[in-house]
């Protein structure tokens, strides 16, 4: 005959305890990871906006313009830190 555990004795045994500790760390390491992959993709979009250069056959003004517009979508894809 089997012996018939509760839930919260089979959380005590020590083998579900390593492996719950061991999922845990598991976790919090994917966490990190993902986020400095986050940060990571945040910046080299960023860094393609900020190294996207005007067409030769724009005039100055509007090569101008489109360094500010540039300029603005690579900050504003950098102050999404939180997203």
């Amino acid at each position: 005959m089997k012996t018939v555990i509760t839930s919260a004795q089979a959380m005590l045994h020590s083998t579900v305890v390593e492996t719950i500790n061991a999922l845990s760390e598991l976790c919090r390491e994917l966490r990190e990871e993902l986020e400095t992959a986050r940060v990571d993709e945040r910046e080299a979009c960023a860094k393609v906006c900020d190294d996207l250069l005007a067409p030769d056959t724009y005039s100055d003004t509007d090569k101008s313009m489109w360094d500010v517009t540039c300029t603005d979508c690579a900050a504003a894809i950098r102050a999404r830190e939180t997203t």
